[in-house]
């Protein structure tokens, strides 16, 4: 889901709630989490902000996370690299 990358809570809501498998991954197995972990909200082209310092300054990117949490989003998921939501969730590069 695209949507949860740029923070867009009202269309994953919806897509979730019309039946959107929240841990089914892209090509790459990449899955809305990971996508909402990692994203290049707020201007952070470069990744160097975490998703704990964007919660900190309001970013949408934390409700998105909680909502797709609140729907089961798996934590442990890898990509097809081996990275997991917690790692594109990282402080810094």
């Amino acid at each position: 889901m695209w949507s949860s990358s740029q923070g867009r809570h009202e269309a994953v809501s919806v897509l979730l709630a019309a039946g959107a498998k929240v841990n089914k991954g892209d090509y790459d197995g990449v899955t809305a989490l990971m996508w909402a972990a990692g994203s290049e909200t707020s201007g952070d082209t470069e990744h160097k902000k975490g998703l704990l310092e964007k919660a900190n300054k309001g970013d949408t990117l934390a409700d998105v996370v909680s909502l797709l949490l609140a729907y089961r989003a798996s934590i442990d998921s890898r990509d097809k690299d081996g990275i997991t939501a917690i790692m594109y969730a990282r402080l810094i590069t």
